[in-house]
């Protein structure tokens, strides 16, 4: 069995150093442009350690669904941290934080991580559910969904909206049926304005992408697109 190690990060130059290195001791790498890329490899694979390049903390909200996903070593390089930033990440599950020095430095720190959790490393944990569908990444046990690189703010309603669309993805689903999966309540027209309107905001924050599709008469669907998912 070979080993690998997962890196997230942008940086092509600085993630060819590090893998030529490793290469040299038999172990391969996988690239993530982001944590939701990040997330959804460390679902489907164990690793020798998962690796984060991080200019700037946006990484920290999807941290611990990293954490909770996969028991393999989690290090963070940064060159530029506060105290409290530091004690966020090691709290969300982070076995390192702190400054990465050259492609040597760095492999010896990895080293000494994977040697001091080596009794959990490689093991898999039970991953939650995650629906990947085109640039969009919803993890629904923590109600979160990440566009692109970023995790973006939904209300309850426009998350379960989503939720219950890709769930059902290919179905037509009318306003009533959507309204009733959400709410155990009437359906009136105040409830057909009201997944109307969520669904309208819904569609702005999503910024484009195809996930919503109107069908006239009757309601809407996600249709069926290049996903993955994972339970």
């Amino acid at each position: 069995m070979s080993l690998t190690y997962m890196a997230i990060d942008k940086n092509m130059t600085l993630h060819n150093k590090e893998s030529d290195l490793w290469s040299g001791c038999e172990v391969s790498s996988v690239r993530a442009d982001s944590m939701a890329d990040g997330i959804k490899n460390a679902a489907g694979a164990a690793f020798l350690f998962i690796t984060i390049n991080a200019d700037n903390t946006d990484y920290l909200p999807s941290l611990k669904i990293l954490r909770d996903i996969t028991n393999d070593p989690i290090l963070i390089g940064t060159s530029d941290f506060s105290v409290e930033e530091q004690a966020e990440a090691l709290r969300n599950g982070a076995d390192f934080y702190g400054s990465f020095g050259d492609a040597d430095e760095n492999m010896k720190i990895a080293l000494a991580v994977v040697s001091r959790v080596a009794e959990r490393s490689g093991q898999r944990k039970d991953a939650p559910e995650i629906i990947a569908c085109n640039n969009i990444l919803i993890v629904p046990a923590y109600r979160k969904v990440f566009l692109n690189n970023g995790e973006i703010s939904l209300t309850k309603m426009e998350f379960d909206i989503l939720y219950c669309l890709v769930s059902n993805k290919g179905r037509v689903l009318s306003h009533r049926q959507i309204y009733n999966h959400i709410f155990n309540d009437d359906y009136t027209d105040p409830a057909y304005d009201a997944v109307k309107s969520a669904i309208k905001r819904l569609r702005k924050k999503l910024e484009g992408e195809s996930v919503i599709e109107s069908v006239r008469g009757v309601g809407y669907r996600a249709p069926i697109v290049d996903t993955g998912n994972r339970a």
